[in-house]
């Protein structure tokens, strides 16, 4: 949805680094489906090397329910339902040179309050914070067509995303090989009549680090170009080394580093699941990212940082989201997280909580992944 306001101008290259808040512009336009007119508060922000960056814009809770636009350069989200609860993360991947402008468009006589982190997009710095010291790494290097490393990764004939999974998994390279400049996880759709284990609807892989390699604590990430298509669900996470795809028995726990859900391709999920209300792995706390444009557009580096009664989950370097033992639901669930070896796993799954694909989604269905890496 086009603003009301004039078109927005990239200003030319400052010497500014602080956040500067410039004014707040009342306009007599009222807002689409509400009394209030809206108003605009507009920052603006340097950034310091030229290139495509990643702006992390965090919606702070408000005292009052309402609805807000924000956009970074010539990128809007609109809509945005913000109140009391918890903070709304909107993610927007924009080419920025110099400064630049972040808007935000509100319907209330109270702005919603803004923070805003960015961080150029990179596939070869190391992460910042406490974790810098590369301990375990799969950067998929070998000749085209051959499988992944099977020193670092079983490949496991399962399947994983829920009940009413249509894919089947499989250890056969046509689902999972090296594409020569990284590695390619590939739902294939099934032929009518093909043998088992081609009798499901669709194949695809799950590579797994169990036997392999386990960590405990640090900092995990991976960049990955999710694929497109409804009924498509690719996942990143962690599972504790002892247990297996059907729940596990207390103390257990699961971290999912992004889940994208291809019926919301702007959203990145973060969840943990662990014993509670009667289940094996409940999911105990769930927070998620929103972008203005579609994670399946690119790559992206998705990542967790890991410690005693903490997780954060971070996209291209921002943290977006972080879970102690007073963010578990039901309250008072157990903290089963520390001290866990915790096991790699990479698949991309079709249909389960994902829906079934329809007429337009299209096979095969590739996930990328040019490298995981582990820092502690």
């Amino acid at each position: 949805m086009k603003s009301p306001f004039a078109p927005r101008r990239r200003a030319g290259a400052g010497a500014v680094t602080l956040a500067a808040l410039l004014a707040f512009l009342g306009s007599a336009i009222a807002a689409q489906g509400s009394t209030h007119h809206t108003k605009l508060m507009r920052i603006v922000r340097t950034a310091p090397t030229p290139g495509t960056y990643t702006v992390l814009v965090t919606v702070k809770p408000t005292s009052t329910a309402q609805t807000v636009t924000v956009a970074v350069g010539h990128q809007e989200q609109t809509g945005v339902s913000v109140g009391p609860g918890a903070p709304q993360q909107l993610a927007f991947f924009v080419p920025l040179r110099g400064r630049y402008h972040v808007d935000e468009f509100y319907t209330s006589r109270k702005p919603a309050r803004l923070a805003i982190a960015s961080a150029l997009q990179s596939d070869t710095t190391s992460p910042p914070g406490p974790h810098t010291n590369l301990v375990w790494s799969d950067e998929f290097r070998g000749p085209t067509g051959s499988p992944p490393n099977p020193a670092n990764w079983t490949l496991d004939p399962t399947n994983s995303c829920g009940s009413g999974t249509l894919s089947q998994d499989t250890t056969s390279t046509a689902n999972a090989s090296l594409s020569g400049t990284g590695l390619n996880i590939t739902a294939i759709q099934s032929p009518p009549g093909s043998p088992t284990p081609a009798s499901a609807a669709y194949t695809s892989a799950l590579l797994d680090t169990a036997t392999h390699y386990s960590f405990n604590y640090g900092r995990i990430e991976a960049r990955i170009w999710y694929p497109p298509g409804s009924g498509v669900c690719s996942q990143f996470w962690l599972l504790q080394t002892a247990t297996n795809y059907d729940g596990c028995d207390a103390p257990c726990g699961e971290m999912d580093v992004a889940e994208i859900n291809n019926r919301f391709p702007n959203i990145a999920w973060a969840d943990l699941h662990a014993p509670a209300a009667g289940q094996s792995a409940a999911q105990v706390f769930q927070s998620h990212v929103t972008a203005a444009t579609p994670f399946t557009g690119g790559f992206h580096t998705y990542g967790l940082i890991w410690g005693p009664n903490s997780v954060s989950w971070t996209l291209d370097g921002l943290t977006y989201a972080t879970a102690t033992p007073a963010s578990l639901t039901p309250a008072g669930t157990p903290w089963v997280f520390n001290g866990l070896a915790m096991r790699v796993l990479l698949d991309l799954a079709v249909g389960g909580w994902a829906y079934a694909p329809t007429n337009s989604s299209g096979f095969p269905a590739t996930m990328q992944v040019a490298w995981v890496r582990v820092y502690q």
